[in-house]
């Protein structure tokens, strides 16, 4: 499979050729499943990549490029839209959604923005918010999916009972922080 040509042809098909040219190689130099590196133009594919799964993590990656090295708003948005358009990512984006640290990320991003746990007032408040910015939402103000239903409802009990940002979700923040300052990301 020749993953230079196969990012050519996903530029094109799902990017509209916005980004820019990237270096696409398969090596094990990095010990993960792909890796951004987004500065040097560079993404890098484990060796062991075959068809589907080498289409996926390439995908997982370019939509790094277009967005932020870490699996935060930007990068759940961009994964949304890709599938939207028919790239086969629903699997992946399910499997991230699963972790805490999704919860996590949102509770934090809610807490950021101002707005205090427990208080049912805010609730639509911070629905809104959080649903539009993480591509939750649909145009109208409804769930895009039955998955983004079971986030948001998720997220509602969390925000409902107090919920405040746990020793995890400190350490993840960590973490993102160390990725950005490399300037790479990982699929793992």
């Amino acid at each position: 499979m020749d993953v230079q040509k196969l990012f050519k042809r996903f530029n094109r098909k799902y990017f509209g050729g916005r980004l820019p040219t990237y270096r696409v190689t398969q090596s094990d130099l990095y010990g993960s499943m792909g890796v951004c590196r987004k500065k040097q133009r560079e993404i890098h594919l484990s060796a062991g990549l075959q068809n589907s799964a080498a289409r996926t993590t390439l995908l997982h990656e370019m939509a790094h490029a277009a967005t932020s090295p870490r699996h935060g708003p930007a990068w759940q948005k961009e994964i949304r839209r890709l599938i939207r358009l028919g790239a086969p990512l629903k699997r992946e984006l399910d499997a991230y959604l699963k972790t805490t640290g999704h919860l996590g990320d949102l509770i934090s991003d809610a807490s950021a923005a101002g707005f205090h746990f427990a208080d049912r007032q805010r609730w639509p408040e911070v629905r809104q918010h959080i649903g539009y910015k993480n591509g939750l939402l649909d145009k109208n103000g409804n769930a895009e999916s039955a998955r983004s239903q079971k986030d948001l409802q998720r997220i509602k009990l969390a925000f409902l009972s107090g919920v405040k940002e746990t020793e995890y979700i400190k350490k993840q923040r960590a973490q993102r922080l160390a990725i950005r300052g490399s300037g790479s990301s990982e699929t793992k």
